[in-house]
């Protein structure tokens, strides 16, 4: 359903506000250090808060929220994946990665594998992350076109001239600053979120029994139980793995450049790892959702099919 005019002029205040962001920070750029990694000279409470943002993407409240609307707590191998990658980078893979003392990661593959590697490194990111992108764009623009009745090519376009605005003028240090104003605007609201859930459904004891009963709270489930024999044991295996691999690609080596030194660095780590435990709050919403509107969702479903 459409959403009101007040709705729709709080996000364009706010699209505008990232873009100025992004304009207003391009000063700070003056050479590639700058505007690749921040200069290096990143707090830990920016860097962490950005960081906290690149992992938490709309499919958290799509594809994510769906899967724990339909399995409860399974689908949070993931989850868990994350929070271990966190650990390893707050113990020492943070400050590691700073001290690789380069611009970005490309030049990392140089390093150590010489300048051929680093170009077909290079060259093979200029064909994958385009489409890596436009996946993430995707999913973006179907949940706000969505939310907002738009549709999703004007959504798509309007979205990727924004993102590429600010930071394509603004840089990391635009990135960081307009990731951090998301964790100020997104932990709040899903919190307020959460807490209205627990209310409706009668409290936190009525939640966790009522998920008790519906199997919600199975980390594993029989490989019969779903399709694909999705949430069994070796899919839980299979995905803990994956994502775990993913966290600590090298790709994530970059994000800690930006920090000040190894010291601020370790602590951007544990401040991703401290927000990423903090915020699996979130599962409730979708289980609370299961709990209450599952048959509507079912036979909502099931017109749509016809």
């Amino acid at each position: 359903m459409p959403t009101g005019i007040t709705e729709i002029i709080i996000v364009a205040v706010y699209v505008i506000l990232v873009s100025v962001l992004g304009a207003a920070f391009k000063k700070f750029n003056n050479d590639a250090s700058d505007y690749f990694r921040g200069g290096a000279r990143t707090s830990w409470w920016l860097l962490g808060s950005s960081l906290w943002i690149s992992v938490v993407s709309a499919e958290v409240f799509t594809g994510v929220a769906g899967a724990q609307f339909e399995a409860g707590l399974a689908p949070m191998a993931s989850n868990l994946a994350i929070i271990a990658a966190c650990i390893l980078m707050t113990s020492f893979l943070a400050a590691w990665f700073r001290q690789l003392r380069v611009i970005t990661s490309a030049e990392v593959i140089r390093l150590r594998f010489g300048a051929v590697t680093e170009q077909v490194y290079s060259y093979f990111g200029l064909l994958t992350n385009p489409m890596w992108g436009g996946f993430q764009l995707f999913g973006l623009s179907m949940f706000i076109g969505t939310v907002f009745g738009i549709p999703m090519q004007p959504m798509i376009i309007g979205l990727a001239v924004t993102i590429g605005l600010y930071t394509l003028t603004g840089g990391r240090w635009a990135v960081m600053a307009t990731d951090f104003l998301q964790s100020l605007i997104l932990i709040p609201v899903t919190l307020l979120v959460a807490i209205l859930a627990l209310i409706r459904i009668g409290g936190p004891v009525e939640f966790f029994t009522q998920s008790r009963e519906a199997g919600l709270l199975q980390l594993v489930h029989p490989a019969d139980a779903f399709e694909g024999g999705q949430y069994s044991f070796w899919w839980v295996v299979a995905v803990f793995v994956t994502q775990m691999v993913s966290q600590l690609q090298l790709n994530w080596s970059s994000r800690f450049f930006a920090a000040k030194d190894g010291r601020e660095a370790k602590k951007a780590a544990g401040l991703l790892l401290f927000l990423f435990v903090f915020g699996l709050y979130g599962i409730i919403t979708p289980m609370v959702s299961r709990l209450l509107f599952y048959d509507q969702v079912m036979d909502m479903g099931a017109n749509l099919s016809k």
